[in-house]
């Protein structure tokens, strides 16, 4: 089955959404602005990683091949001290394999890794990302907010992208594309729970 037939489609073809990795090549269409691989981890892998400390969780930004993911991502991971464990083999063999999905529907060698904990309202505004493509995964805390508005307006709905799912994004050549921001970060008990997010964007 084809992504097409798997798609559901939103606001005159600016989102697409789908339970299959095959959804991200959905990016390539011209009236495509987002696409969302809706899925959830398991519940073990979630509670692993919602229980680190935020030290203790890889971060970086880096240009390197996409093949090349899984061992940068090992030496980051023993860097900050991230656990031993199938957990964390379980989060670099994601990365892994998101960077390399992402890396063949751009047909790029080469993307700019960016992993980080965002403990604030980094992005407060709706925005167009201007950039090639842009794939984003939250792991921990809250999603990605997202809606479809004409240039140069707000989103009349607002959608927040689940954690563990996935969101490709790009600057569409559609008049009515997908406008997104960073998630609003909530304090609990004192402390920010903050989001987990690597992002991938194509780089030739």
């Amino acid at each position: 089955m084809t992504y097409y037939q798997d798609i559901l489609e939103e606001a005159g073809n600016a989102i697409f959404r789908a339970e299959t990795p095959d959804a991200i090549a959905a990016i390539r269409r011209p009236s495509c602005a987002a696409t969302i691989w809706q899925r959830k981890p398991t519940t073990r892998f979630q509670s692993w990683i919602d229980a680190l400390p935020p030290e203790q969780l890889p971060s970086a930004r880096i240009v390197l091949r996409a093949e090349m993911v899984g061992a940068a991502l090992l030496k980051l991971a023993e860097a900050h001290g991230t656990p031993e464990g199938p957990e964390r083999d379980l989060l670099i063999e994601d990365v892994s394999a998101l960077a390399a999905i992402f890396a063949d529907v751009m047909r790029v060698k080469y993307v700019r890794l960016r992993l980080e904990t965002v403990t604030g309202n980094a992005c407060r505004k709706f925005h167009l990302d201007a950039v090639t493509g842009r794939l984003i995964c939250t792991y921990r805390g809250p999603g990605t907010q997202y809606g479809t508005a004409v240039t140069g307006t707000a989103p009349h709905r607002i959608h927040a992208v689940p954690t563990g799912a996935h969101c490709a994004a790009r600057h569409p050549l559609a008049r009515k594309a997908a406008v997104r921001t960073s998630a609003q970060v909530s304090a609990d008990r004192g402390h920010r729970q903050g989001s987990v997010r690597p992002r991938a964007r194509p780089c030739r």
